[in-house]
Protein backbone atom coordinates (compact mmCIF):
# COMPACT_ATOMS: atom_id res chain seq x y z
CA UNK A 1 0.00 0.00 0.00
CA UNK A 2 2.79 2.62 0.85
CA UNK A 3 4.77 1.57 -2.12
CA UNK A 4 1.93 2.21 -4.24
CA UNK A 5 1.30 5.91 -2.83
CA UNK A 6 5.14 6.64 -3.02
CA UNK A 7 5.10 5.58 -6.78
CA UNK A 8 1.40 7.74 -7.28
CA UNK A 9 3.40 10.68 -5.59
CA UNK A 10 6.45 10.53 -8.15
CA UNK A 11 4.04 10.60 -10.94
CA UNK A 12 2.34 13.52 -9.86
CA UNK A 13 5.35 15.30 -9.02
CA UNK A 14 6.79 14.44 -12.80
CA UNK A 15 4.03 15.84 -14.51
CA UNK A 16 4.20 18.95 -12.51
CA UNK A 17 8.30 19.78 -13.71
CA UNK A 18 6.90 18.99 -17.01
CA UNK A 19 4.37 21.82 -16.43
CA UNK A 20 6.92 24.08 -15.06
CA UNK A 21 9.35 23.48 -18.02
CA UNK A 22 6.36 24.37 -20.61
CA UNK A 23 5.46 27.55 -18.20
CA UNK A 24 1.94 25.88 -17.48
CA UNK A 25 1.85 25.20 -13.69
CA UNK A 26 -0.21 27.07 -11.07
CA UNK A 27 0.72 29.00 -8.30
CA UNK A 28 -0.21 26.41 -5.62
CA UNK A 29 1.24 23.57 -7.93
CA UNK A 30 4.51 25.61 -7.84
CA UNK A 31 4.45 25.84 -4.21
CA UNK A 32 4.04 22.17 -4.10
CA UNK A 33 6.69 21.42 -6.35
CA UNK A 34 8.84 23.57 -4.71
CA UNK A 35 8.42 22.28 -0.78
CA UNK A 36 8.64 18.63 -2.29
CA UNK A 37 11.90 19.53 -3.61
CA UNK A 38 13.67 21.00 -0.29
CA UNK A 39 12.19 17.92 1.43
CA UNK A 40 12.92 15.19 -0.64
CA UNK A 41 16.38 13.46 -0.30
CA UNK A 42 18.01 11.64 -3.46
CA UNK A 43 20.10 8.41 -2.55
CA UNK A 44 21.63 7.71 -5.20
CA UNK A 45 24.09 5.20 -4.11
CA UNK A 46 20.89 2.64 -4.52
CA UNK A 47 21.50 3.02 -8.17
CA UNK A 48 24.25 1.87 -10.26
CA UNK A 49 26.48 4.15 -11.13
CA UNK A 50 26.89 3.81 -14.70
CA UNK A 51 23.06 3.42 -14.86
CA UNK A 52 22.48 7.01 -12.85
CA UNK A 53 24.91 8.92 -15.09
CA UNK A 54 23.19 8.05 -18.36
CA UNK A 55 20.16 9.29 -16.87
CA UNK A 56 21.13 11.88 -15.69
CA UNK A 57 22.83 12.67 -19.44
CA UNK A 58 19.92 12.44 -20.98
CA UNK A 59 17.73 14.44 -18.21
CA UNK A 60 19.81 17.84 -18.86
CA UNK A 61 20.10 16.99 -22.76
CA UNK A 62 16.24 17.89 -22.55
CA UNK A 63 15.65 19.84 -19.36
CA UNK A 64 18.33 22.43 -20.97
CA UNK A 65 16.91 22.76 -24.18
CA UNK A 66 13.54 23.47 -22.55
CA UNK A 67 14.92 25.83 -19.70
CA UNK A 68 16.91 27.65 -22.21
CA UNK A 69 14.86 27.86 -25.59
CA UNK A 70 12.64 31.31 -26.22
CA UNK A 71 10.01 28.82 -28.41
CA UNK A 72 8.66 27.54 -24.77
CA UNK A 73 7.11 30.11 -22.74
CA UNK A 74 8.70 29.68 -18.92
CA UNK A 75 7.51 31.54 -16.46
CA UNK A 76 10.07 34.10 -15.03
CA UNK A 77 11.58 32.29 -11.61
CA UNK A 78 14.70 32.54 -10.50
CA UNK A 79 18.08 30.61 -12.11
CA UNK A 80 18.40 28.94 -8.78
CA UNK A 81 14.83 27.54 -8.69
CA UNK A 82 15.14 26.45 -12.52
CA UNK A 83 18.05 24.87 -11.57
CA UNK A 84 16.41 23.07 -8.56
CA UNK A 85 13.87 21.74 -10.59
CA UNK A 86 16.06 20.57 -13.24
CA UNK A 87 17.72 18.63 -10.15
CA UNK A 88 14.39 17.09 -8.73
CA UNK A 89 13.55 16.00 -12.30
CA UNK A 90 16.35 13.95 -12.53
CA UNK A 91 15.09 12.62 -8.81
CA UNK A 92 12.14 11.86 -10.48
CA UNK A 93 13.98 9.26 -12.95
CA UNK A 94 15.81 7.63 -10.09
CA UNK A 95 12.63 7.48 -8.16
CA UNK A 96 10.91 5.48 -11.75
CA UNK A 97 13.74 3.13 -11.72
CA UNK A 98 14.22 2.25 -8.10
CA UNK A 99 10.43 2.12 -7.45
CA UNK A 100 9.30 0.69 -10.78
CA UNK A 101 7.33 3.55 -11.75
CA UNK A 102 7.30 3.16 -15.52
CA UNK A 103 4.81 5.97 -16.40
CA UNK A 104 7.35 8.82 -14.67
CA UNK A 105 10.17 7.64 -16.15
CA UNK A 106 8.18 7.43 -19.45
CA UNK A 107 7.16 10.46 -19.19
CA UNK A 108 10.79 12.08 -19.18
CA UNK A 109 12.78 9.68 -21.19
CA UNK A 110 10.35 9.81 -23.83
CA UNK A 111 11.31 13.80 -24.60
CA UNK A 112 7.21 14.48 -23.23
CA UNK A 113 6.43 12.19 -26.29
CA UNK A 114 5.12 8.07 -26.22
CA UNK A 115 7.14 7.01 -28.96
CA UNK A 116 5.71 4.06 -31.43
CA UNK A 117 7.64 4.47 -34.46
CA UNK A 118 11.23 3.16 -34.36
CA UNK A 119 13.62 2.42 -37.40
CA UNK A 120 17.12 0.68 -37.30
CA UNK A 121 19.76 0.22 -39.54
CA UNK A 122 21.52 -3.26 -39.41
CA UNK A 123 25.01 -4.17 -39.90
CA UNK A 124 26.11 -3.12 -43.13
CA UNK A 125 22.42 -1.40 -44.26
CA UNK A 126 21.66 2.02 -45.18
CA UNK A 127 17.55 2.53 -44.83
CA UNK A 128 16.10 5.06 -46.51
CA UNK A 129 13.12 6.51 -45.59
CA UNK A 130 10.32 9.43 -45.54
CA UNK A 131 8.68 10.83 -42.51
CA UNK A 132 5.09 11.62 -41.74
CA UNK A 133 5.88 14.76 -43.19
CA UNK A 134 7.65 13.86 -45.84
CA UNK A 135 11.02 14.56 -44.62
CA UNK A 136 13.59 12.32 -46.39
CA UNK A 137 16.30 10.47 -44.20
CA UNK A 138 18.99 8.34 -44.67
CA UNK A 139 19.74 6.02 -41.40
CA UNK A 140 23.43 4.91 -41.60
CA UNK A 141 24.27 1.70 -40.24
CA UNK A 142 23.87 0.81 -36.54
CA UNK A 143 22.00 3.70 -36.07
CA UNK A 144 18.40 4.09 -34.79
CA UNK A 145 15.43 6.44 -35.33
CA UNK A 146 12.22 7.13 -33.39
CA UNK A 147 9.59 9.24 -33.04
CA UNK A 148 5.71 9.40 -31.98
CA UNK A 149 2.93 8.99 -33.57
CA UNK A 150 1.93 12.75 -33.00
CA UNK A 151 4.61 13.81 -35.37
CA UNK A 152 3.56 16.48 -36.89
CA UNK A 153 0.42 17.55 -35.77
CA UNK A 154 1.27 19.70 -33.38
CA UNK A 155 5.26 19.37 -33.41
CA UNK A 156 8.08 17.81 -35.32
CA UNK A 157 10.55 16.03 -32.92
CA UNK A 158 12.54 12.85 -33.26
CA UNK A 159 15.07 10.90 -30.96
CA UNK A 160 18.23 9.71 -33.15
CA UNK A 161 21.41 7.35 -32.35
CA UNK A 162 23.97 6.83 -34.62
CA UNK A 163 24.48 9.00 -37.92
CA UNK A 164 21.24 9.90 -40.43
CA UNK A 165 20.97 11.91 -43.21
CA UNK A 166 18.13 14.66 -43.45
CA UNK A 167 16.50 16.60 -46.27
CA UNK A 168 13.76 18.38 -44.30
CA UNK A 169 10.23 19.28 -45.69
CA UNK A 170 9.58 23.08 -44.96
CA UNK A 171 7.30 24.29 -42.22
CA UNK A 172 7.79 27.58 -40.56
CA UNK A 173 5.32 26.59 -37.93
CA UNK A 174 6.75 23.43 -37.16
CA UNK A 175 10.09 23.55 -36.40
CA UNK A 176 12.19 19.81 -36.73
CA UNK A 177 13.78 19.21 -33.94
CA UNK A 178 16.26 15.95 -33.99
CA UNK A 179 17.57 14.56 -29.79
CA UNK A 180 20.76 13.01 -29.67
CA UNK A 181 21.96 12.16 -26.10
CA UNK A 182 24.48 14.81 -26.63
CA UNK A 183 23.16 17.53 -29.10
CA UNK A 184 19.53 19.08 -30.02
CA UNK A 185 19.30 20.19 -33.64
CA UNK A 186 16.66 22.22 -34.67
CA UNK A 187 15.69 23.42 -38.49
CA UNK A 188 12.77 24.91 -40.35
CA UNK A 189 13.99 22.98 -43.78
CA UNK A 190 17.53 22.05 -44.76
CA UNK A 191 19.30 19.13 -45.47
CA UNK A 192 22.58 18.05 -43.34
CA UNK A 193 24.23 15.46 -41.98
CA UNK A 194 24.40 14.24 -37.86
CA UNK A 195 27.00 11.84 -36.84
CA UNK A 196 26.34 10.97 -33.12
CA UNK A 197 28.08 6.98 -31.85
CA UNK A 198 29.27 7.28 -28.37
CA UNK A 199 32.95 7.23 -28.05
CA UNK A 200 33.48 9.08 -30.86
CA UNK A 201 34.38 12.44 -32.99
CA UNK A 202 30.87 13.47 -33.85
CA UNK A 203 29.69 16.17 -35.90
CA UNK A 204 26.81 17.92 -37.37
CA UNK A 205 27.74 19.31 -41.21
CA UNK A 206 24.99 21.38 -43.72
CA UNK A 207 24.54 21.20 -47.20
CA UNK A 208 21.71 23.53 -47.55
CA UNK A 209 19.45 26.07 -45.18
CA UNK A 210 20.45 26.87 -41.71
CA UNK A 211 20.67 24.45 -38.77
CA UNK A 212 20.59 25.51 -35.19
CA UNK A 213 22.35 23.38 -32.78
CA UNK A 214 22.67 22.84 -28.83
CA UNK A 215 25.47 21.13 -27.08
CA UNK A 216 24.38 20.73 -23.49
CA UNK A 217 26.90 18.62 -21.96
CA UNK A 218 29.84 21.23 -23.34
CA UNK A 219 28.17 24.73 -22.96
CA UNK A 220 24.50 24.71 -21.70
CA UNK A 221 24.25 28.50 -22.98
CA UNK A 222 25.97 28.33 -26.21
CA UNK A 223 24.04 28.66 -29.34
CA UNK A 224 25.34 27.46 -32.45
CA UNK A 225 24.48 28.57 -36.11
CA UNK A 226 25.70 26.38 -39.26
CA UNK A 227 25.43 27.76 -42.42
CA UNK A 228 25.96 25.32 -45.77
CA UNK A 229 29.02 24.16 -46.28
CA UNK A 230 29.55 24.45 -42.04
CA UNK A 231 30.74 21.32 -39.94
CA UNK A 232 30.43 21.38 -36.42
CA UNK A 233 33.01 18.64 -34.70
CA UNK A 234 32.35 17.92 -31.01
CA UNK A 235 33.91 15.92 -28.41
CA UNK A 236 32.12 15.07 -25.08
CA UNK A 237 34.55 13.20 -23.24
CA UNK A 238 37.06 16.46 -23.82
CA UNK A 239 34.07 19.54 -23.38
CA UNK A 240 35.15 20.90 -26.69
CA UNK A 241 33.17 21.71 -30.11
CA UNK A 242 34.72 23.41 -33.26
CA UNK A 243 33.06 25.02 -36.15
CA UNK A 244 34.74 24.83 -39.77
CA UNK A 245 33.59 26.10 -43.20
CA UNK A 246 33.50 25.34 -46.56
CA UNK A 247 33.67 21.71 -46.02
CA UNK A 248 32.95 18.93 -48.69
CA UNK A 249 29.81 18.36 -47.57
CA UNK A 250 28.96 15.97 -50.20
CA UNK A 251 31.65 13.83 -50.21
CA UNK A 252 31.23 13.22 -46.71
CA UNK A 253 27.94 12.03 -47.10
CA UNK A 254 28.39 9.55 -49.79
CA UNK A 255 28.36 6.84 -47.19
CA UNK A 256 24.68 7.07 -48.38
CA UNK A 257 25.66 5.40 -51.19
CA UNK A 258 27.34 2.83 -49.47
CA UNK A 259 30.63 4.11 -50.07
CA UNK A 260 33.12 5.65 -47.97
CA UNK A 261 34.96 9.10 -47.57
CA UNK A 262 37.36 9.89 -44.40
CA UNK A 263 39.00 13.23 -44.42
CA UNK A 264 41.81 13.61 -42.27
CA UNK A 265 39.78 11.32 -40.09
CA UNK A 266 41.79 9.46 -37.31
CA UNK A 267 42.13 5.52 -37.30
CA UNK A 268 40.30 5.11 -34.32
CA UNK A 269 36.97 6.35 -35.66
CA UNK A 270 37.42 5.18 -38.82
CA UNK A 271 38.01 1.70 -37.53
CA UNK A 272 34.53 2.02 -35.28
CA UNK A 273 33.09 2.48 -38.81
CA UNK A 274 34.38 -0.57 -39.95
CA UNK A 275 33.35 -2.27 -37.72
CA UNK A 276 29.49 -1.03 -37.73
CA UNK A 277 29.65 -1.90 -41.47
CA UNK A 278 31.42 -4.88 -41.45
CA UNK A 279 30.79 -6.62 -38.61
CA UNK A 280 33.96 -7.15 -37.50
CA UNK A 281 36.27 -6.18 -34.78
CA UNK A 282 39.72 -4.12 -34.81
CA UNK A 283 42.46 -3.56 -32.08
CA UNK A 284 45.55 -1.72 -32.43
CA UNK A 285 48.99 -2.75 -31.07
CA UNK A 286 48.88 0.74 -28.91
CA UNK A 287 47.47 3.88 -28.33
CA UNK A 288 49.63 6.14 -31.00
CA UNK A 289 48.52 4.58 -33.81
CA UNK A 290 45.16 5.12 -33.16
CA UNK A 291 45.38 9.01 -33.56
CA UNK A 292 46.79 9.25 -36.79
CA UNK A 293 44.95 10.65 -39.62
CA UNK A 294 43.98 9.01 -42.84
CA UNK A 295 42.45 10.67 -46.01
CA UNK A 296 40.75 8.75 -48.69
CA UNK A 297 37.51 7.64 -50.51
CA UNK A 298 36.49 3.85 -51.42
CA UNK A 299 32.98 3.52 -53.81
CA UNK A 300 31.61 0.54 -52.96
CA UNK A 301 34.55 -0.80 -51.31
CA UNK A 302 35.56 -4.26 -50.10
CA UNK A 303 36.68 -4.46 -46.76
CA UNK A 304 40.30 -6.24 -47.78
CA UNK A 305 40.59 -3.23 -49.93
CA UNK A 306 39.90 -0.99 -47.95
CA UNK A 307 42.51 -2.03 -45.54
CA UNK A 308 44.99 -2.94 -47.71
CA UNK A 309 45.08 1.21 -48.71
CA UNK A 310 45.44 2.23 -45.17
CA UNK A 311 48.63 -0.84 -44.54
CA UNK A 312 50.34 0.45 -47.68
CA UNK A 313 49.80 4.37 -47.90
CA UNK A 314 50.22 4.77 -43.53
CA UNK A 315 53.22 1.79 -43.82
CA UNK A 316 51.12 -0.21 -41.05
CA UNK A 317 51.35 -4.10 -40.72
CA UNK A 318 47.41 -5.01 -40.52
CA UNK A 319 46.25 -8.93 -39.85
CA UNK A 320 43.42 -10.92 -39.76
CA UNK A 321 43.68 -13.61 -37.54
CA UNK A 322 41.59 -17.07 -37.40
CA UNK A 323 38.78 -15.80 -35.12
CA UNK A 324 38.10 -12.92 -37.04
CA UNK A 325 39.92 -9.84 -35.12
CA UNK A 326 42.05 -7.34 -37.16
CA UNK A 327 45.00 -6.24 -35.20
CA UNK A 328 46.68 -2.73 -36.60
CA UNK A 329 50.68 -2.43 -35.78
CA UNK A 330 53.52 -0.36 -36.25
CA UNK A 331 55.25 -1.84 -39.60
CA UNK A 332 58.57 -3.14 -38.10
CA UNK A 333 61.81 -1.36 -39.55
CA UNK A 334 64.12 -4.07 -41.00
Amino acid sequence: MLLNKEKNMDKKIAILIRKFLLGRIKHDELEHLDKWFHTTKIPPSKLPPEKWNKVKQRMWTQISFHINSPKIPILSFSQELRSAVAIAAIAIIYFAIHLGTNDAFNLWLGNHMPVQQTYSANIGEIKELYLPDSTHVWLNTGSTLSYSTKFNKQSRKIKLSGQAYFDVTRDTLKPFIIYTDNSITQVLGTSFSIHSYSNETNYIIVTSGKVGVKLPHINKKQNYLLLPGDKLQYKINKKSAIISHNNATQKLSLWRYHSLYFESTSLIDIAATLERKYGIRIQFSNNNIKQRKFKGYFENPDLENVLRVIELSMELDIKKSKNGLITIKEKSKK
